[in-house]
């Protein structure tokens, strides 16, 4: 199980071909609108009035591909606004259908355009620092971007789409309503393909539109009841041409996508027809998409946690599948229970000195070694590369410096983890037996996921833990992620459910006071270089005074895939391996 805050060597077996997802990345930069001329590409005429060339298209143009997605279940909604369990899938099949703002880069994991001209930033002019802790920022759609009906993609739709996220009589997701609710209300205004607003300072405008809603088909509708068995009209690559909840989506080339590829202008996307199929999640794989990838009735699967996972495609590798995966940006972290209500009585959270010891405790290279992975020395890193200054490397293992701390006292350890996760439990199961092994009295503790992360995690009741934890792209995420520990944050009022420094706390020092101050600092400032520097004091605290220790990096998104049925495959750590299907294609040769 993990936390996800807002998306290792390679495994590898005798006929398993293992492709590093970086090295074999197709950019978004060789993508761009449409010109607005005819030929191969739609091109509008009066708004509404799509005018399809009937110019032929090159032999690289067709085909069907069938896809197995093995992790998230079906979805039960068309609708990705919508508060559910349908979110990581939607997510998933986000860029075949509907229109984003942004991509990520897959190598560099920064934001770049997709349906915007550019990034907002403040060399371009497009944010600008009130100095009153708020900013003003511009958007622009790109020239010729259109929905699948003809209609133009405009400031309107963004405008729209930030109506509905922030409306409190709709069941929209927390995640974006929060994402919204940083917008200042009444002051987003449209102007063509533009929109402006302000929004505080502290949040990332790039966190914003990663969907957009189209206001001329859904204005007039019941948002939540129309929209659920139903999608509205696309913006994507493709549009939905059939659904069978529980089994199927099938999504039909969108005829008036508004991309083209920018070295030879070429109308996108190539393919003509995805099927998209769902299988049963579980631990393993479901072994009916194991055997449909190895007969070939399947051309891709996608596969969550690879690193585990990829020898159930072996028979699959040997007959000629190509098994390439990327990190998930995820990791593996142990963390302290601070609040009144922890289950252990007898707990020394409080004691830095006993957390610091714990940490020193753990052989994280051993961690690392025996699954294929690394360690993680640093936070930020997950989420701006290079960013972070280490601060965790200094927890080695040294057992003589917990030996001193354990003359004094030795009070028994309760560690819980999610009982359903195979992967939670065995790293449970190491980190209790190094415990042990340095002279802790540690216990290891199964619980029902739904139980943990439900009231054991809002009431604060466990010990210490170990989960894992995911993290999003960009100092707005970074940012979100040290908010988590704001001592201001007591739920359910905040998130801070370690209760580090909360109201409520056995830990309220000067390292929490100053840590709240960073949190009030970083709600205010706007300039990238002041929030850096922030986040590298905020995790050196957090490392300094051990309030967690990441572990190792975890996560693998996998896609394993017949090269005779499609090329392109490109898989992205934060948007899944769908993020550029509008340049898939069968392989002419």
């Amino acid at each position: 199980m993990k936390l996800l805050v807002r998306p290792r060597p390679r495994l590898s077996a005798m006929s398993l071909v293992v492709v590093l997802g970086a090295s074999a990345c197709v950019g978004a930069q060789g993508v761009e609108p449409a010109p607005p001329t005819t030929g191969a590409a739609t091109t509008i005429g009066s708004v509404g009035d799509p005018v399809t060339s009937t110019t032929a298209r090159s032999s690289a143009y067709g085909g069907t591909l069938v896809v197995g997605i093995a992790d998230g279940g079906a979805p039960r909604t068309l609708n990705p606004f919508l508060e559910g369990t349908d979110a990581a899938v939607l997510d998933l099949l986000a860029p075949a259908l509907f229109v984003q703002g942004y991509d990520v880069d897959p190598e560099t994991g920064s934001r770049i355009p997709d349906a915007f001209v550019e990034v907002p930033s403040f060399e371009a002019g497009t944010i600008i620092d009130n100095e009153d802790g708020t900013l003003d920022v511009t958007v622009e759609i790109v020239e010729g971007a259109r929905w699948a009906d003809g209609m133009p993609i405009t400031g309107g739709d963004l405008e729209f789409t930030y109506r509905l996220a922030i409306d409190p009589a709709l069941p929209i997701r927390a995640d974006v309503a929060d994402l919204y609710s940083a917008v200042v209300p009444g002051s987003p205004r449209a102007d063509g393909r533009k929109l402006s607003f302000r929004m505080r300072a502290g949040t990332d405008p790039v966190d914003l539109f990663s969907i957009i809603v189209p206001r001329h088909a859904v204005e007039a509708s019941d948002f939540a009841r129309d929209w659920t068995d139903e999608a509205w009209v696309s913006g994507g690559p493709f549009t939905l041409s059939d659904w069978q909840p529980g089994q199927f989506i099938e999504m039909s080339r969108n005829e008036s996508y508004w991309k083209v590829t920018q070295a030879e202008g070429a109308p996108l996307p190539f393919l003509d027809r995805i099927v998209v199929r769902f299988y049963e999640p579980g631990l393993s794989i479901d072994p009916r998409l194991v055997d449909g990838l190895e007969r070939g009735e399947v051309d891709l699967a996608v596969f969550d946690r690879a690193e585990a996972r990829t020898e159930e495609f072996s028979g699959a590798a040997a007959a000629g599948v190509v098994i390439q995966v990327a990190p998930s940006g995820e990791w593996e972290h142990l963390n302290f229970q601070f609040g009144p209500a922890n289950r252990n009585v007898d707990s020394l959270n409080d004691s830095t000195s006993f957390r610091r010891a714990v940490a020193h405790a753990i052989d994280r290279d051993s961690l690392a070694e025996e699954r294929g992975t690394a360690v993680a020395d640093s936070i930020l890193d997950r989420f701006v590369p290079g960013l972070g200054d280490q601060p965790f490397a200094a927890y080695d293992l040294d057992l003589a410096s917990v030996a001193e701390v354990l003359e004094t006292d030795r009070p028994p350890m309760l560690l819980t983890v999610p009982g359903e996760d195979a992967a939670a439990i065995a790293l449970g199961g190491d980190l209790v037996t190094m415990l042990r092994d340095a002279g802790f009295d540690a216990e290891l503790q199964l619980e029902d996921a739904s139980l943990f992360f439900g009231t054991t995690l809002d009431d604060g009741t466990w010990d210490v833990s170990a989960w894992r934890l995911g993290a999003g792209s960009g100092l707005g995420a970074a940012a979100d992620f040290m908010r988590l520990f704001d001592p201001a944050g007591l739920p359910f009022v905040g998130d801070n459910y370690f209760r580090w420094g909360t109201v409520d706390s056995v830990v309220i020092d000067e390292a929490t006071e100053r840590y709240g101050q960073i949190i009030d600092e970083l709600n205010r400032v706007a300039q990238p270089g002041e929030i850096r520097e922030l986040l590298v004091e905020a995790e050196g605290i957090l490392a300094d005074q051990v309030v967690i220790l990441p572990l190792i990096l975890a996560g693998e998104v996998g896609v394993g895939y017949w090269p005779s049925a499609v090329s392109g495959i490109a898989v992205n750590p934060v948007q899944g391996p769908l993020w550029n299907v509008d340049v898939w294609r069968v392989p002419t040769e």
